[in-house]
């Protein structure tokens, strides 16, 4: 089966996986998160015969490229987080979509997942993926955002992280983002430390590559504290939504803000 995001009903949750799952119901609620499809998980073994399908939806997205990610039932939930073991590929075009998706799905039988399932007694069987696809959001600046900080624990403080392009450069290490504590209930900035950024992440042709950031806006605040401020509000308000401490990966486009991904904070 595949499934438009808004058009998931809870029925479908346990086989699109918990991030699929959460964009959906965020999607739904009216939060501002991209539209896209989700092979689920029981069409792995159907990509050949399900790619004119696919295409024909990856043609309905109007877009050059595709964000193509992995979604386990298992992934991000209370129990398990999965965090960093399954793939996401960015500036995916359309001739590369159906191999690239047969990629997600392999994964599954990656040794660290493999290690991590063993170390928490999850059976192999228990574990399934499904592949979120979703147009790629330009970003000008993306993030993340803790409703509870993640080094003290404490759950009265906001943690922003900000990083200007795609939040890959932010997630695979290769900058040191700014980083923002906000008062949950007075919503004040109660802190910045703004870091040097000189590289950014870029998708040329399917291809990622790294390129210089040079000029003034590399020393620069990243988000103005009105932005800084929206993210932590509508981080509140999921965290509302789900009844849980979240983590939430967004981005900025023409000052236009997306929810990329939302997730319960995990111990």
């Amino acid at each position: 089966m595949i499934k438009q995001l808004s058009d998931l009903i809870n029925n479908d949750y346990k086989i699109v996986g918990g991030k699929a799952s959460a964009l959906a119901k965020l999607l739904q609620k009216g939060f501002n998160v991209p539209q896209g499809f989700v092979i689920t998980t029981d069409e792995q073994n159907n990509l050949d015969k399900q790619s004119n399908t696919i295409l024909s939806l990856f043609d309905g997205l109007k877009t050059g490229s595709v964000a193509v990610r992995s979604s386990a039932n298992l992934e991000d939930s209370k129990n398990y987080s999965f965090a960093g073991q399954f793939n996401s590929y960015l500036g995916v075009r359309r001739d590369q979509l159906i191999n690239t998706i047969k990629k997600c799905f392999n994964r599954i039988n990656n040794p660290s997942i493999l290690a991590y399932s063993k170390l928490q007694n999850i059976k192999k069987s228990n574990l399934q993926l499904s592949v979120l696809v979703q147009p790629m959001i330009k970003s000008s600046v993306s993030g993340v955002c803790f409703t509870k900080h993640p080094v003290s624990g404490d759950t009265n403080t906001i943690f922003v992280e900000a990083g200007i392009g795609f939040g890959e450069a932010l997630v695979s290490g290769i900058i040191t983002p700014d980083q923002y504590l906000i008062d949950k209930k007075s919503l004040k900035i109660l802190d910045k430390k703004i870091s040097v950024q000189d590289k950014i992440i870029c998708f040329v042709n399917g291809k990622k590559t790294i390129k210089k950031l040079v000029g003034t806006q590399k020393n620069k605040q990243k988000l103005s504290d009105k932005q800084i401020l929206h993210v932590a509000k509508q981080s509140i308000k999921i965290e509302r939504f789900f009844k849980q401490v979240v983590d939430v990966e967004y981005s900025f486009t023409n000052k236009k803000f997306y929810v990329l991904q939302a997730r319960t904070i995990t111990t």
